[in-house]
């Protein structure tokens, strides 16, 4: 299980890089952007990490329900943070 979880960080590390390019500008589709967070949040409790998972979730349903979109840059630093900690 152990590295289970060591691959799924990795690619979280990998999906979060994605959601730090389209910040930058780099186009991703709304699409894109909901798979990315969906399928985090979804694997992210199977591994033990709700922290990130809770995280993916409400970006999720922010993009989702076109909710605030001032919120995604910071909820986007939080699951950056979470990942960062567990990555170390």
């Amino acid at each position: 299980m152990k590295e289970l979880k060591q691959r799924f960080i990795l690619r979280c590390v990998n999906d979060r890089d994605q959601l730090r390019a389209h910040q930058s500008g780099a186009p991703l589709t709304p699409e894109s952007l909901r798979s990315i967070v969906h399928r985090m949040a979804g694997a992210a409790g199977i591994f033990g990490f709700a922290d990130i998972g809770a995280l993916a979730a409400a970006l999720d349903e922010t993009l989702a329900c076109d909710g605030d979109a001032s919120m995604l840059p910071q909820l986007i630093a939080s699951l950056d943070e979470k990942i960062r900690e567990h990555h170390a």
